[in-house]
């Protein structure tokens, strides 16, 4: 089971890597590219933190307790890998 998820993380970032290559020229100067895997970083952060507020608000569900939960976006734990994952691509 864990192969079968590992092959679908692979497969989504590897179809977001070359969306992204298709979409986008290489880099002119590696300051450039350093500043493009900064942004993807800060990205990553955000999504990070949705995904802290969006695990936050099941375990209180979880706890049984009513506290309202306001999410700018859903993350999901796969839309996370694919964001990381592409991240990690991105840099090599």
């Amino acid at each position: 089971m864990m192969q079968k998820l590992k092959e679908e993380i692979t497969a989504a970032a590897n179809k977001e890597l070359n969306r992204a290559n298709e979409q986008f020229p290489l880099f002119n100067s590696k300051h450039e590219g350093a500043a493009v895997i900064y942004e993807e970083l800060e990205e990553s952060k955000e999504a990070l933190e949705s995904l802290e507020l969006s695990f936050k608000c099941l375990w209180e569900e979880v706890r049984g307790k009513e506290t309202p939960c306001y999410l700018k976006e859903e993350i999901t734990p796969l839309k996370l890998a694919d964001i990381t994952w592409a991240l990690i691509l991105w840099t090599l």
